[in-house]
């Protein structure tokens, strides 16, 4: 009987875990667009947004606790033809 109960548990185990692989895998390519019905296409175009960092470009956290912070400097410049804010 453990094994007839532990081949049902493996089999729905296998079953959820393929329809979990589906749906995430199907909500990653989806894509929704609203307001643009009448659109054969849609063009997204982004700006040319750079940070520059001072110092080095990581954060090391070697050994971090609860409660831990660390402080990093960075400037932001806009070397694109766009206005954007942040």
């Amino acid at each position: 009987m453990t094994n007839k109960k532990t081949l049902i548990m493996g089999i729905t185990f296998i079953v959820l875990v393929v329809l979990g692989t589906i749906g995430l895998t199907y909500a990653f390519f989806t894509a929704r667009v609203e307001g643009n019905e009448e659109a054969s296409s849609t063009i997204v175009e982004t700006a040319d947004l750079r940070l520059v960092y001072d110092g080095t470009a990581h954060i090391e956290m070697n050994d971090a606790l609860p409660g831990w912070s660390e402080t990093k400097t960075f400037t932001v410049e806009n070397k694109g033809n766009v206005e954007i804010e942040y």
